[in-house]
């Protein structure tokens, strides 16, 4: 007899009810202890390094013959991937190190971002207006908040009370540059 697979795991898309931000989302169990302990999150303090040099800094440093895999997140903002948790918990204690060969002044610290991933969704709060009473249900409130993000968890209390429903997703997170602050804009989602 051949065993059965328990875990459906389907792919759905999430966020596609507004421009640009749609994405497809899968449920992976992951060994989240394995992968937080190895990839370190590189904050530039001084000095313009880019992914060539910062990924030499760390062979001076580290190990010569690992491959860091450096890549660029930010202007200033940087993931690498650690050989082992030892050096990367050192450095993660520092305030901030220099870095011997180019002189830049770096902060490390531990993440859980992995490192191959194009972006990172962020999590909001949205509202939800106009929801019929007989829809007010968190599966469907659920379903709707797709249209946003990939739904975390509904704000029971706001489904029993008048007005919005509040719901928390994971989105895009949708930045507009405005006299040089950057702002972040949560969404609105009217049922009529």
């Amino acid at each position: 007899m051949a065993a059965e697979c328990h875990m459906q795991r389907k792919m759905r898309l999430f966020g596609f009810g507004m421009p640009e931000q749609g994405f497809f989302g899968i449920d992976i169990s992951e060994n989240k202890e394995q992968m937080a302990g190895l990839v370190a999150s590189i904050h530039v303090l001084e000095g313009e390094p880019d992914e060539e040099k910062l990924e030499e800094e760390l062979k001076n440093l580290v190990q010569e013959n690992w491959e860091f895999r450096v890549r660029r997140v930010d202007k200033f903002d940087f993931i690498a991937s650690f050989p082992d948790k030892g050096p990367l918990e050192t450095y993660a204690k520092l305030n901030s190190l220099e870095m011997p060969i180019y002189r830049f002044r770096v902060k490390i610290e531990k993440t859980s971002v992995d490192p191959k991933a194009s972006a990172e969704l962020q999590s909001v709060w949205v509202k939800i207006f106009n929801i019929p009473e007989k829809a007010r249900e968190k599966i469907i409130v659920k379903e709707v908040a797709s249209l946003v993000g990939k739904p975390v968890t509904v704000d029971e209390l706001s489904l029993i009370k008048d007005g919005p429903v509040r719901v928390q997703v994971c989105c895009v997170v949708i930045l507009l540059a405005s006299g040089g602050w950057w702002k972040y804009f949560s969404s609105k989602l009217d049922m009529n």
